[in-house]
């Protein structure tokens, strides 16, 4: 009987090891992937129309990176912030 107590102790302990390994794996790979917006989502997370962000990206103005994804256009959430803080001058916006 006590073999089977220490047996079913060591078989709990290494599923709680592997789980917790796992969790962190999963963590690690849903906080590496970066948020991906789309042109309408981005417009109103900047304050602008689609439109003016569609001719930023076909025109490369004020370098707005873009990430395309077929024929769509998607944006970090990441690169929109950097974008904004390096437009904002001062503690005002360019």
């Amino acid at each position: 009987m006590t073999q089977i107590l220490i047996f079913i102790g060591w078989l709990a302990a290494d599923a709680v090891a592997w789980l917790s390994g796992f969790l962190m794996f999963f963590a690690v790979a849903v906080m590496a992937k970066p948020e991906l917006l789309t042109r309408e989502q981005a417009a109103e997370y900047l304050g602008v129309k689609e439109a003016t962000l569609a001719c930023w990206a076909s025109t490369g103005r004020y370098g707005l990176r873009v990430v395309r994804v077929g024929r769509l256009c998607r944006y970090r959430k990441s690169d929109l912030d950097e974008w904004l803080e390096s437009r904002t001058q001062n503690g005002e916006a360019r």
